[in-house]
């Protein structure tokens, strides 16, 4: 998952995106065309507790590439876009030391709440990609930070049931052939007592918005996941 995701993005150079630029299409990540805005740290700021989901490597140019699945922990109910974002780079930089790579690229995803969910049932919240040499992919860019971008907001506590509700509902229907999502959603909505429709409204795609972070946020130090916690 870590891997084929930010493979797409290298192999699709349309998609790429800058502290400083504009994506140039909406995919199924949430990422949005529009203007990196520019965010400063305060007060509401700060680092959200997370396990890794997921890794992998890529070998580009010569360079060696980093990519990591993140899931905030169940006890994170609400987060601001600054934390979604300070949570990302801290992570970045804790996963550039951990494996001694040049660049990292870390996908973090909303609160799993059971081990067993997959990344593919969650929602992404925020992503960046970090070179601690300045070197970028290839090792001629310029570049620290790429591709900050963050949702202003985590799901809803009813989205986060949904989604494990319809994980476990539908690894149960799947075991005993092809169904479609409707028959899953109308499943989930008899054990939660919620209409289809509502079921089906509560799994949105967030919209990721590209920002240029302070200095500040650059600055923080490099965070390491939940003690004892496990997304695998």
């Amino acid at each position: 998952m870590a891997v084929s995701r930010w493979f797409s993005l290298l192999a699709v150079p349309v998609l790429t995106l800058s502290l400083t630029g504009c994506i140039n299409d909406k995919n199924d990540t949430g990422l949005t065309k529009t203007k990196a805005a520019a965010l400063k740290m305060d007060a509401s700021v700060k680092p959200l507790p997370y396990v890794e989901v997921g890794n992998g490597v890529i070998t580009a140019e010569g360079r060696r590439w980093v990519t990591v699945d993140l899931a905030l922990t169940p006890e994170v109910t609400e987060a601001n876009q600054g934390s979604l974002v300070a949570t990302c780079m801290g992570a970045a930089k804790y996963e550039a030391a951990k494996h001694h790579a040049p660049i990292v690229s870390v996908s973090l995803y909303d609160a799993k709440g059971n081990a067993k969910v997959p990344v593919t049932s969650m929602t992404m919240v925020a992503v960046c990609s970090y070179s601690p040499d300045g070197k970028g992919r290839n090792g001629r860019e310029r570049w620290t930070w790429e591709q900050v971008s963050a949702a202003e907001q985590t799901t809803s506590a009813t989205a986060k049931q949904v989604a494990l509700t319809w994980h476990e509902v539908a690894e149960q229907l799947t075991a005993k052939g092809r169904v479609g999502k409707e028959v899953i959603a109308e499943a989930v909505g008899k054990r939660l007592n919620m209409p289809v429709e509502a079921v089906l409204a509560a799994k949105p795609v967030l919209n990721l918005l590209p920002v240029n972070p302070s200095t500040e946020f650059e600055n923080l130090p490099a965070t390491p996941p939940a003690e004892n916690g496990s997304g695998k």
